[in-house]
């Protein structure tokens, strides 16, 4: 396992890759990726790289500080001494028990392993990783230069640039002492962004004003709105079920969801700024202004269908600031985004906006509740998860969606310890997934189910789960194979073709 296990909650993913890939460049040993791990938080997996890890680095955002699996990660590595906290959002408030520890600040960080707040944590991990005491006078006084240096860097450099292209461009104000920028000397400015002039760091400030200009059409259209979104008004032929749980979906209040999009933009802007891919900076300066918006989306939208890295932010974008000026394609954005994020509970909600807005009610309602489930499950509290997502499975239809709910709920059941109701949510989530030849998340539901089977001491019945969906093509790793399989020996008596699962019947809501 690596020596540096990272920390962070699962909305939070993709703000966390440049961090694990900047460490990883510095030449350290970092595990991270929890998509790549069998099973929910509590698997072996993470277990044993949690265990075994000589450092814990713990990403404290807005969502990590309420989750309880962060909390819990980080009150082992505090209570064994391996605690290496970074705060990557501005005014966190930090579970009680953790602010006592000096948390590096990365939330002017441009993405560069190369910058000086990388140095800082390699400092720290090192000394964890080699078992040595650090000198934290000393390190305390570099941090307040470096930081000092890094704002009168990202300041005086912004002010520099704006100087060189025309003298007129920066006006101090009085009340606030801050730059305020022309609108064309701004335009010019985000080019340099875009042509690589300016530094990292300066297009994490101009994400804001950025956002700001992409967003000034929808501002003054939800000013003038109604405050909340489209009526979710029940279909004549919707079951009783569908309206039952339909009563039960919370309301959408538009200038909520407005404010949540700006920000889901921002976010992925601060990404796409810094992209190596000329024609992601180019297209995400051209939805700046209504003159070329369209062409803008177009091309990122032509991006993100090629994959890769940026795929995720590019797809965030485009259905973020396409949810507010009416795109009709911003429901297929924000599902392409949830498909590579599916615990991001912003999403969820993004996305119950877009299905209102197509009169969706169904799908409107499901996704919401959805959402909600997600944010009781990542305050630990199940009960109320397992009650939400049971109530949005009626009004999902599509594999994928179905598929992630139902093994929500079996995670929710497996926190529980209800290992009987979590082998019956994984068994109808495996299938669902496997219909749909979905392999990804076949071999992610084969390893829960395996678990649960284990649990309640099936060990042949996982053997034979794991076995089988091996032969559908799924990952399923040798350690894992090893765990189910282990106690039929050689000499007990086994199976000439693994035994068919008992069947869970249909996920009760």
């Amino acid at each position: 396992m690596a020596d540096i296990f990272i920390s962070y909650a699962s909305e939070d993913r993709e703000r966390v890759r440049p961090l694990a890939q900047a460490l990883q460049a510095r030449k350290l040993s970092v595990w991270w990726d929890r998509a790549l791990a069998a099973g929910d938080d509590y698997s072996s997996v993470i277990e044993k790289a949690l265990k075994e890890a000589k450092a814990v680095v713990v990403v404290w955002t807005h969502a990590s500080a309420n989750s309880a699996f962060v909390r819990d990660e980080a009150g082992r590595a505090r209570d064994q001494g391996r605690l290496v906290p970074v705060l990557l959002d501005q005014g966190v408030q930090i579970p009680l028990g953790f602010g006592s520890f000096q948390a590096e600040d990365f939330t002017a960080w441009n993405g560069d392993a190369r910058a000086p707040q990388v140095g800082l944590l390699e400092e720290a991990l090192r000394a964890r990783i080699e078992g040595r005491a650090v000198d934290a006078a000393a390190v305390q006084a570099k941090r307040k230069r470096t930081m000092a240096r890094i704002r009168l860097v990202s300041i005086l450099g912004i002010v520099a640039t704006l100087l060189g292209i025309a003298a007129s461009v920066t006006i101090l104000t009085r009340d606030r002492e801050q730059a305020t920028v022309q609108q064309d000397q701004l335009s010019r400015l985000l080019e340099l962004v875009a042509e690589g002039k300016i530094s990292g760091d300066q297009a994490l400030e101009l994400a804001k004003l950025v956002q700001t200009d992409a967003f000034e059409d929808a501002a003054a259209s939800a000013a003038t709105s109604d405050a909340e979104a489209p009526a979710l008004v029940t279909p004549a032929d919707a079951t009783a079920e569908e309206r039952a749980a339909m009563a039960q979906a919370p309301r959408i209040n538009r200038r909520e969801m407005m404010a949540s999009a700006r920000q889901s933009f921002e976010n992925a802007a601060a990404t796409l700024l810094q992209d190596p891919d000329e024609r992601v900076r180019t297209a995400l300066l051209q939805v700046r202004t209504a003159e070329t918006r369209q062409a803008g989306l177009d091309a990122m939208w032509a991006v993100a269908k090629e994959g890769g890295a940026s795929s995720a932010a590019l797809w965030r974008a485009c259905g973020s600031l396409m949810l507010a000026v009416g795109d009709p394609r911003a429901a297929q954005a924000l599902e392409n985004a949830r498909a590579l994020n599916p615990q991001d509970r912003e999403l969820w909600r993004l996305l119950s906006f877009a299905y209102a807005r197509q009169n969706r009610p169904k799908e409107a309602a499901g996704a919401a509740l959805v959402g909600e489930g997600i944010r009781a499950a990542a305050s630990s509290n199940w009960s109320e998860a397992a009650v939400r997502l049971d109530q949005a499975l009626p009004l999902v239809d599509d594999a994928q969606t179905r598929g992630f709910v139902l093994g929500q709920l079996g995670d929710a059941a497996a926190a529980t310890e209800n290992w009987e109701g979590a082998e019956q949510r994984y068994q109808s989530a495996l299938e669902v997934h496997g219909d749909e030849k979905d392999i990804a998340a076949l071999a992610l539901d084969a390893s829960k189910l395996a678990r649960a089977q284990i649990k309640r001491g099936e060990a042949r019945r996982a053997c034979n789960t794991l076995r089988r969906a091996r032969a559908e093509g799924a990952a399923v790793t040798d350690a894992e194979m090893e765990q189910a399989c282990a106690p039929m020996r050689p000499g007990m008596p086994a199976p000439a073709q693994p035994a068919p699962a008992a069947p869970a019947g249909p996920a009760q809501p």
